[in-house]
Parts: structure tokens; sequence; C-alpha cells
């Protein structure tokens, strides 16, 4: 019974050391197609040179030795040992294969990336001469008093659309700056009545032709000259009050304020306050509201 035993561990053993040759032969295959490591793709086949030694071993000890149980069970203890570190061996190669596969990716994205915000800032830099000369001309237009009504309104649309166009463009050129680390803020002085008055002529114009009614309320503690950013408060508030009469429908109410809640030598905070009836952010959707693409259904 212990002699089948003995030949039973040597006869599995030499089988299992047959699948750690073959599977050191597939690794080896695997490694050089998947890398290119010249001369020293040899250094994969000595595991196999030595593995096979390993199997003359018990074969010469099953035929022309006497093992015992001792022996064949470091013999068999071996081939498993083996397997294991074959199978380990090919879990962390796979591993870091991947790893520098997502790495290749990773970097491939990134300059298309790079191609990208070059493209758009060239055409963003490029629209800009046209549109500012648009709104130029459209601005002289409006300053004439002898201009029909008809033709009035349909200069404001052109105004409007402009300044839309332009926003477009602004916002495009913004977030090429931030993705390239650019200091973004400025902190220079202008009239913040100047802003608001902006914003006025516009929102009230695309209220007006909605059939929606518009109020504006600027605290009068707020100071007449204020530093900080011009063009990306403006962009701000024009892109909440966009939205505020993009989604109420008619009749309705868009209301817009702004009060100082305090002043200081150094500071003032103001808050803006933008109320309509149109139909609202849900809850579940109110921590999405600043990220960027995203829009509720």
């Amino acid at each position: 019974m212990i002699k089948w035993l003995i030949n039973g561990l040597i006869i599995a053993g030499s089988a299992l050391m047959v699948v750690n040759i073959s599977g050191f032969i597939w690794y080896a295959h695997f490694i050089n197609t998947k890398t290119k490591q010249g001369k020293r793709r040899a250094i994969l086949y000595i595991p196999i040179v030595l593995l096979c030694f390993f199997l003359l071993g018990y074969l010469a000890v099953w035929i022309f030795g006497s093992p015992d149980m001792v022996i064949a069970g470091i013999l068999f203890g071996g081939s498993i040992f083996v397997f294991i570190m074959l199978i380990l061996l090919s879990l962390i190669t796979r591993s870091i294969i991947q790893g520098e596969s997502l790495r290749a990716e990773l970097l491939a994205a990134e300059e298309s990336n790079r191609t990208k915000n070059a493209f758009l800032a060239t055409i963003s830099h490029e629209m800009r001469t046209p549109v500012n000369v648009i709104l130029g001309l459209d601005e002289l237009a409006l300053k004439r008093t002898d201009l029909p009504e008809e033709t009035r309104v349909q200069l404001l649309k052109i105004q409007r659309s402009g300044r839309h166009l332009e926003g477009l463009i602004n916002n495009t050129l913004y977030i090429q700056n931030a993705e390239a680390g650019k200091k973004l803020l400025k902190n220079e002085a202008f009239r913040f009545r100047e802003v608001t008055e902006q914003i006025e002529a516009m929102i009230s114009t695309m209220c007006e032709e909605k059939g929606l009614k518009y109020q504006q309320e600027v605290d009068p503690m707020i100071p007449e000259v204020i530093k900080g950013d011009e063009l990306l408060l403006k962009q701000a508030l024009m892109n909440v009050l966009d939205n505020a009469v993009k989604y109420t429908a008619a009749p309705g109410n868009v209301i817009f304020s702004a009060e100082m809640i305090k002043s200081d030598n150094e500071a003032c905070v103001i808050m803006f306050i933008v109320n309509d009836t149109g139909i609202g952010i849900s809850r579940e959707f109110l921590p999405k509201v600043f990220d960027i693409f995203s829009q509720e259904d």
C-alpha cells in the first residue's frame, strides 16, 4: 500500500511538472509577444531547462532508485510549489502589462486633449475679432435716433445673440485657461452698476419677447466701483438668468437682486439672488449643480 502511494505521488508530481514546463513555455512566449527584451529573452528559458532537469530527476528516482515516502513527498511538494509560483508570476505580469497599457492609453488621451485644447483656443481667439466687429457696428446703429422700431428690434436681437456668442467664446477660453493651470481670476476695478445695467438690458428684452415680467433690484449701498473679475461675474450672472428665462413659461416672473451683506476697507460681500416661477431644480440634483457638463432632465 505504501509503495503504491509513493508511486502515485511520483507519477502525480511528474505530471504536474510537465504542466509547469508547459506553463513556463507559454509564459516565455507571452512575454516575448508583449515586450521587446532583445537578447535578454534567453533568460526566460532558463527556468524551463531547470524544470526539465527536475523532471528527469523524478524519473531517475522512480526508475533506478528506491524512493521512500519522504523523498516522494519532497518531490511532489516541489512540483506544487513551482505550480503556485507560476500562477503568481503570470498574475503579476498580466497586472504590470495592463498597467502599462492603461498608462499608454492615458498618455494618448492627454495628447488628444492637448490637441483639442489648442484647436479650441485658436478658434475661440479667431472668432473674437468678427464678433467684436459685429457688436461694435450694431451698437453704432442702435445709437441712431431715426431708426424704425422694427429695425431697432432686429438690431437688439443681433446684439443679444452676439453677446451670447461672445459669452460662449469667453467660456471656452476660460475652460482652456483652467485646464492649462493659468491664473483665472482678475482683481481689477470696474463699475458695478454698468454690469447690472448691461444684464438688465439683455434679460429684460429676453423676458419681454417671451411674455415674462422682469424685475431687477440693486442695493444702493453697493459701492459704485468695486474690484474683481468683471467678465466672470457677468458670465456667471448671465448664465443663471438665461436659464431662469429659458425654463420659465409665460406668464411668469424673473427677479434678480443684488444685496450687500457686509463691507469693510478690504472687501465687500454681495449676495446675488435669482427668483423665477419656472420648473426649478429638484433637491436630488442640487449637489450636481456645479458639476461640469451636468444637466437635469
